[in-house]
């Protein structure tokens, strides 16, 4: 499939600049035309027609959990009105490595979702569940959506998962697994994808950008229409 040429990030503001070489990445190897900013916005980010800037603030009560971040973040890039049509949701610590020419949506195969998630991380796992229990999919069917690699979207069906999630009492379930599974059914496994994620996507954090971001900057050394 064709790539998205617009791009959504939501962001906070953090000491490092991964966001930015993140968005340098996304811009040089995929061709995105259009570039949205959803969250803080780093003094570097200049807004112009097609490098755009939506503020956004967590709206917290009781029940907030960290689930709730691409939620909302989600819900004021739709309020905005600033796009409407198919675009990429990206994370600020996620970098395309190569060009790509196609899109392939996907979802974790079996081995890797029981080796990084159902084993490591409980509360992923359990809102992961509760996401897929909500939308009256087999937990132990259901395609797991929950990796940092974009993410196509477009903003009709975000509309609808937005308000499938306002309707939920427990709102802590997962962003991703909820979307993919309404609306990216029958993608291939992670496994199955010709542009295999330790070939053409590469993962940071925090921690490891500190460590070897260096790495990167080094791929991407030149400005991009977002800072200019």
């Amino acid at each position: 499939m064709s790539i998205p040429e617009t791009g959504v990030w939501y962001y906070k503001e953090s000491d490092t600049d991964e966001l930015k070489y993140s968005m340098r990445s996304a811009i040089q190897n995929l061709g995105l035309k259009r570039v949205i900013l959803v969250g803080d916005c780093p003094k570097w980010f200049v807004p112009s027609l097609n490098a755009i800037y939506v503020p956004s603030v967590m709206s917290r009560n009781d029940s907030f959990t960290r689930a709730w971040v691409p939620w909302q973040h989600m819900q004021n890039f739709i309020r905005s009105g600033v796009h409407d049509g198919e675009f990429l949701l990206f994370n600020d610590d996620f970098f395309i490595l190569q060009p790509i020419t196609e899109w392939v949506d996907f979802h974790r195969d079996p081995i890797d979702y029981e080796d990084r998630v159902a084993k490591s991380n409980r509360i992923y796992n359990n809102r992961e569940r509760r996401a897929l229990i909500s939308l009256g999919i087999d937990p132990n069917k259901g395609y797991h959506y929950n990796m940092h690699i974009p993410m196509r979207m477009h903003t009709d069906q975000l509309k609808q998962t937005l308000m499938f999630w306002n309707s939920l009492l427990n709102k802590d379930v997962e962003f991703r697994t909820t979307y993919g599974n309404m609306h990216l059914k029958d993608t291939p496994e992670m496994v199955d994808v010709k542009y295999r994620p330790n070939e053409v996507f590469f993962s940071g954090g925090d921690r490891w950008w500190k460590m070897n971001g260096d790495s990167i900057k080094r791929l991407f050394p030149d400005k991009t229409f977002v800072e200019r």
